[in-house]
């Protein structure tokens, strides 16, 4: 392909314009929230009466993770903007290549971004029956490297050999394997712990039906966004066109470019940043006759943990109340 063979103008660039002002403000959001994370964990360290901990270091995590998304999914379109317009259908240059990995990348830090939030399910899963979940960590490391290692070596291989349009065709096929995975693993861990939580969530304390209900949203934008992702994948697997680099057919590759970061990447961010953002009044955890402020937390350096030891001897119930109340900076209920 060579630019007079091209149907696209310049101009059809304007259609990634909104998409690039919205990463932006999103970013801008992800930085404000990870500053303010950082000011209430140092404010924390220099208190003798501690916060949830665990709960404000998950949700930093996630914002950081979350902000490296955005920040890469703004610098690919930025690239997009500023290659020459036939370089989105010329598949027997280095443009080619490039592009792939431009998209690539944003695309493997989301998954790593909404995979911390499947660590965050099962350990709220695990922690409800009183099971040791230090196995997750390992997990999501070693999960995550083995993907990067892969779509490295990859391109690696393809930019060594030229065959450009391989990346492309290998990292379709990689995300809708991990997609289709993470998704099964977000509905299995996120409808037990939403199962599990309901009854004591109910009784335990009075925010408990907010947070509960964060939950399931949580785990149904997750799931759902995690579902488009595995089903663009596949449709770009399936209609495959080796002038258009997996672009549909008959669509203009930008307009596609731009309803598919609004609709899988900029929207489904900033819903979650929203739940996970959210300011509420503090709250209290019951149980029978004694009443404990969330703020206090276990001695756990983990993301999460039941919190609140003096109710780890008082059943279940009581655990799962301490569980929600120590991490729900990250569902959304901050101490202020």
């Amino acid at each position: 392909s060579n630019s007079s063979e091209s149907n696209l103008h310049p101009v059809d660039k304007l259609l990634l314009i909104p998409d690039a002002i919205g990463f932006s403000l999103l970013f801008c959001w992800c930085a404000i929230e990870i500053l303010r994370n950082n000011r209430l964990l140092r404010r924390e360290s220099d208190s003798e009466i501690t916060t949830s901990s665990e709960g404000w270091e998950m949700r930093r995590s996630f914002h950081i993770m979350l902000g490296a998304s955005v920040f890469a999914r703004l610098a690919a379109i930025i690239l997009e903007l500023g290659l020459p317009a036939y370089a989105l259908e010329d598949t027997d240059s280095i443009a080619c290549w490039g592009i792939s990995l431009a998209h690539g990348i944003p695309d493997l830090l989301f998954l790593s971004t909404f995979s911390l939030l499947i660590s965050f399910f099962a350990q709220l899963y695990y922690t409800t029956f009183g099971s040791s979940y230090s196995f997750l960590t390992p997990c999501f490391y070693g999960s995550n490297f083995l993907v990067y290692l892969s779509f490295v070596v990859v391109a690696i291989i393809t930019v060594l050999t030229r065959s450009f349009l391989s990346l492309r065709i290998f990292t379709f096929s990689l995300l809708a394997f991990a997609y289709g995975f993470a998704l099964a693993m977000m509905l299995y861990f996120g409808v037990r712990v939403s199962i599990q939580l309901k009854p004591r969530a109910e009784s335990s304390f009075p925010d408990g039906e907010i947070i509960l209900t964060r939950v399931v949203l949580l785990c149904f934008l997750s799931s759902f966004m995690l579902f488009l992702r595995f089903l663009h994948c596949i449709i770009s697997i399936g209609a495959w066109n080796r002038h258009k680099q997996g672009y549909t057919y008959g669509m203009n590759p930008y307009a596609f470019d731009a309803i598919g970061y609004l609709v899988l990447d900029l929207l489904p961010a900033a819903f979650v940043m929203y739940l996970t953002a959210k300011k509420s009044k503090e709250m209290t955890v019951g149980d029978g006759e004694r009443n404990y402020n969330c703020s206090f937390s276990s001695d756990n350096n983990d993301y999460f943990s039941g919190g609140l030891s003096p109710n780890r001897d008082s059943g279940q119930a009581s655990l799962s109340s301490a569980l929600l109340a120590s991490n729900s900076p990250m569902l959304g209920n901050n101490l202020s």
